[in-house]
């Protein structure tokens, strides 16, 4: 009986190290499955945040004052000259695409609250556009073609950031 007793103890010793390992391995996967998913979030969290080029091209005006055919402007973009799609930045909702004046065909999208503040985007002097009002773009999308249309002296998207109603200098947002 003594050697049963033994045994008996000596297999729920086993068995309880068992668990003991099995709960800590469970354990160390939540743990592992936790920071996969933080750093997935912070990632997404990042990419809603970081703006994609909108055109292939090179900067051919600067946003602040310029000499504009010998006159002074105040320049509230960035002009990209090149040719080919235009995309949207970052994920949003398009809120304004239309002929507009000097902007020529001229898509707004509306990208929503980032870090609190409200964050919007202009596209303008387009060949075309292919979205409507009420279309949801997703980073990257094409919404139209570079073109000359408006008050352009040669084919390139004027491309503007608005933060908090506010015009501010897209080259801090995008990668040229």
């Amino acid at each position: 009986e003594r050697i049963d007793e033994e045994k008996r103890i000596a297999e729920e010793a086993r068995l309880a190290e068992e668990t003991r390992k099995e709960e800590e391995a469970r354990l160390a996967e939540e743990a592992r499955l936790a920071e996969e998913a933080r750093i997935a979030e912070e990632k997404a969290i990042l990419d809603a945040k970081t703006m994609t080029n909108p055109a292939v091209g090179v900067i051919s005006s600067y946003f602040g004052p310029r000499d504009l055919w010998g006159y002074y402007d105040y320049h509230i973009g960035m002009d990209i000259a090149g040719s080919g799609d235009i995309v949207s930045v970052l994920k949003g909702v398009v809120i304004d695409s239309r002929y507009a004046g000097s902007y020529g065909n001229m898509v707004l999208v509306d990208h929503g609250i980032i870090d609190g503040k409200s964050v919007k985007t202009r596209y303008a002097h387009l060949y075309s556009s292919n979205v409507a009002v009420g279309t949801v773009l997703e980073k990257g999308q094409v919404l139209g073609i570079m073109g000359t249309t408006g008050n352009s002296s040669g084919v390139h998207l004027h491309f503007e950031v608005i933060i908090n109603d506010q015009v501010v200098d897209p080259i801090t947002y995008v990668n040229y």
